[in-house]
């Protein structure tokens, strides 16, 4: 996942949108980048993007988060077995749009439980 248009300026910091997650016997993985022997996130802790040297298009890398459960809801809505949760997000690192939806770039997420 990637941002087709960065904006200029970061609004906020933290705050509350919606992450796209494929959900599997095991638990939540991402729905992009996943490998198959990864280990599914944690829930109701904080989780810290860890790849601290990528760069990807002129932005750190880190989670993406929609701003609204729609949008959330819409992107990849042909792929099986992808769920979205509301999430916490920290160090936002990037905003812009994906897909021409609202997403924000952060390091760190606290996935909510259901």
């Amino acid at each position: 996942m990637c941002l087709d248009t960065i904006d200029k300026e970061i609004k906020k910091t933290k705050g509350f949108g919606w992450k796209v997650f494929e959900e599997r016997a095991r638990g939540l993985h991402p729905a992009f980048f996943d490998l198959p022997y990864s280990k599914p996130f944690k829930v109701n802790v904080w989780v810290t993007e860890t790849r601290n040297t990528l760069r990807i298009n002129g932005y750190d890398a880190g989670f993406h988060v929609f701003e609204k459960e729609a949008d959330a809801n819409l992107y990849l809505r042909w792929r099986f077995r992808i769920v979205t949760r509301k999430v916490k997000y920290d160090n936002v690192v990037a905003t812009g749009k994906q897909s021409g939806l609202k997403v924000i770039v952060a390091r760190k997420i606290f996935i909510e439980d259901k």
